[in-house]
């Protein structure tokens, strides 16, 4: 079986930090990677696995969203404040319409 895995990590805003690996027989091989700001260290996937959102874990921070394709594969869609510094996490609804992050940081939550 075939999978495609995706992974954050701590880096300067201006590195690639966030990376695609094909998983396949007890092995990763790099797809892509694109960079996310600085320490894109949370990521998750929507519920179409269609898109992919990453948290900018700085002191003002971001979350952005790309487009990924089944290859693994990014293109940047967009990124937003999200209100409060350090987030550390975020959810999708079921449906896809909302992102919630929360702050480590901020100690608060936004959508």
């Amino acid at each position: 079986m075939t999978a495609i895995a995706f992974v954050g990590t701590y880096t300067d805003a201006d590195e690639t930090g966030v990376f695609s690996y094909r998983v396949a027989d007890d092995t990763l091989a790099r797809i892509d990677g694109v960079s996310a700001g600085r320490d894109p260290s949370y990521l998750r996937l929507g519920p179409d696995a269609k898109r992919l959102y990453v948290v900018e874990e700085a002191d003002a921070g971001r979350i952005r969203a790309f487009a990924v394709d089944g290859e693994g594969g990014f293109d940047p869609l967009n990124d937003r404040p999200t209100g409060d510094a350090g987030p550390c996490h975020c959810s999708v609804a079921a449906a896809g319409d909302y992102v919630f992050v929360a702050h480590y940081a901020g100690g608060s939550v936004g959508m």
